[in-house]
């Protein structure tokens, strides 16, 4: 149903959306179950999530060989790699007992936080350098605000004070 209604507003979205969808199941659902295996989850929800969820909404309404979606999708990618990891920390102990591989699992939600800040902080970088490829072109204000929105989202990683135990998995 949502493959063909996305492809009766163009066919590269209906590509695109059911890219997206195949990655998703692919994250939750035997055989793959990317969310299982540590990277591969991550990566799993940044090219869904990430490009090709940019990407789609861009082909909605104009072609994608315009710079500017790639640029955005990488910028969001990039960010996701690491960001995708927070939902993990309140899950650790059922994602644990279910088998899962997340970051948190394997090295413990300090280091987890440890290696995610860098990619929660990412676009304050990336943005300025798809501007300066002439890729983007942004409002500084709201470049200043997303600036200030992802140094409290590193933060928050790097120093979460409590940890919810919940025995459910991820």
């Amino acid at each position: 149903g949502a493959i063909l209604r996305a492809a009766t507003i163009n066919a590269t979205f209906g590509i695109l959306v059911a890219l997206i969808i195949g990655i998703s199941y692919a994250y939750s659902a035997p055989p793959l179950r990317l969310k299982r295996h540590m990277l591969w989850g991550n990566i799993g929800i940044a090219v869904a999530r990430g490009v090709l969820g940019i990407v789609a909404a861009w082909s909605a309404f104009a072609p994608i060989h315009h710079p500017a979606p790639w640029a955005a999708g990488l910028v969001l990618y990039v960010f996701l790699l690491g960001a995708a990891t927070a939902k993990d920390f309140g899950d650790e102990t059922g994602d644990r007992l279910a088998g899962v591989q997340t970051l948190v699992v394997a090295l413990g939600p300090k280091t987890a936080g440890l290696i995610s800040a860098p990619f929660a902080l990412s676009p304050i970088i990336t943005i300025p350098w798809m501007v300066s490829l002439g890729a983007l072109e942004i409002d500084i204000t709201a470049y200043l605000v997303v600036c200030v929105v992802l140094v409290w989202f590193a933060h928050s990683l790097l120093f979460r004070q409590t940890k919810q135990n919940k025995i459910t998995e991820g």
